[in-house]
């Protein structure tokens, strides 16, 4: 659509050390609106892509100081569906495993899901709350130096998503620990990963196709001068149940 109404319009992922780049390209190439996936993104780094004047959308992250249009997933909505199904599965002592990056939107998951285990009656939501990395090697060590300090466990984790949870997999398969029967996982995002762990994970599904064509209608908009409203979509999310999580309610039956 952007095509057919004759607008120039740019998607840059941003990263720290990529931005100069990106605003020198943005301007030479004379783009008359850009769409941003900021899912890495803080706060200082706005104003190098406000200078350049022109209509900007933020994907995956959004910052309440500033006057930016953004399209994000519904962190919410994904963790509430996920705490919601490990309940339904007679979980009682869920934890959360952490990348310890500092991502807005994994913020917000986490802030969501001790919200939404709250409402489930959880009563100290954050005691199983883990730290154990990012990427799958580092998250796997992280989880090794937990089950070898023989912390306590829950009966399931949610992790920041599905990188953080694969790792935590892997290493529970090294040290034998039995995958849901002793420990189930939920993930956030729906990426391949998920097929290629053993068992397959369960997961949150975003809808990834809308995150795109939600931006170039915003720009679009904003182009043509139909809104100066500052607006934040956000884009639902749905349960998906694979083999990672065990059915604790059935022996309760």
């Amino acid at each position: 659509r952007a095509r057919k109404h004759g607008y120039n319009i740019c998607f840059v992922t941003v990263r720290k050390e990529n931005i100069q780049y990106d605003i020198q390209h943005i301007k030479n190439a004379g783009y008359c609106g850009c769409a941003i996936f900021a899912t890495e993104m803080h706060e200082d780094d706005i104003v190098h892509f406000e200078g350049l004047g022109i209509p900007l959308v933020l994907l995956d992250n959004y910052f309440n100081t500033y006057s930016l249009n953004s399209v994000k997933l519904n962190n919410q909505q994904g963790t509430y569906l996920a705490v919601r199904n490990l309940i339904e599965h007679g979980h009682k002592k869920i934890g959360y495993l952490r990348s310890g990056l500092n991502i807005n939107s994994f913020e917000e998951r986490y802030a969501s899901a001790l919200n939404a285990m709250r409402g489930f009656g959880i009563d100290d939501p954050a005691q199983y709350t883990y730290t154990i990395g990012y990427r799958t090697e580092d998250a796997a060590k992280g989880m090794k130096k937990l089950l070898d300090e023989g912390v306590p466990l829950p009966t399931a984790f949610l992790a920041d998503n599905d990188i953080v949870a694969a790792g935590a997999m892997l290493a529970c398969h090294e040290a034998g620990v039995k995958i849901p029967e002793e420990l189930s996982f939920i993930g956030f995002d729906d990426r391949p990963e998920c097929i290629l762990c053993s068992p397959q994970l369960s997961t949150i599904r975003i809808s990834r196709q809308y995150f795109g064509a939600e931006a170039i209608e915003v720009l679009i908009r904003m182009l043509n001068g139909e809104t100066n409203i500052q607006m934040k979509i956000e884009i639902g999310t749905e349960m998906v149940e694979r083999g990672s999580v065990s059915d604790l309610a059935q022996g309760e039956k």
